[in-house]
């Protein structure tokens, strides 16, 4: 007849075998949806229950971070971010790159002739225009 037990009941007015009390209550929550949940509760308290597990990526180093999870896949990992200039008008264009980084585009591709044993040799140019290279 001890009430801190599952097998208490009201209606018994008699405890004719004190090892009939075999399961101590054990108040949690028991909600598995949630990151309060507790295995080992046996009786459901659901004011225990607070936060909803979100499942996702938490690592902020891949493209699909989810801010909102708190519960960690790590299966939803899957592009690692790298950072670069994107911009293919630029000499630093890094075509790896999934995620904008405008301070890595620098300098401008300049199109010439790039060989100085021509005479359209510029001095300006960075990226070798072969057809711009006529005259010996």
């Amino acid at each position: 007849m001890d009430q801190n037990y599952i097998e208490y009941s009201q209606e018994a007015n008699t405890d004719t075998d004190p090892s009939s009390c075999v399961n101590e209550i054990e108040l949690g929550c028991t909600d598995s949806d949630y990151l309060e949940y507790d295995v080992s509760a046996n009786t459901s308290d659901e004011t225990l229950c607070l936060t909803l597990a979100i499942t996702g990526c938490t690592d902020s180093n891949y493209l699909e971070y989810d801010e909102t999870a708190n519960v960690s896949d790590s299966s939803q990992c899957v592009n690692e971010i790298l950072a670069g200039c994107m911009d293919n008008s630029y000499v630093d264009f890094n075509p790896l790159a999934n995620q904008e980084d405008q301070d890595s585009c620098i300098t401008l591709i300049v199109y010439g002739c790039t060989d100085s044993s021509y005479l359209e040799y510029s001095v300006t140019a960075n990226t070798n225009d072969q057809t711009q290279c006529l005259l010996i």
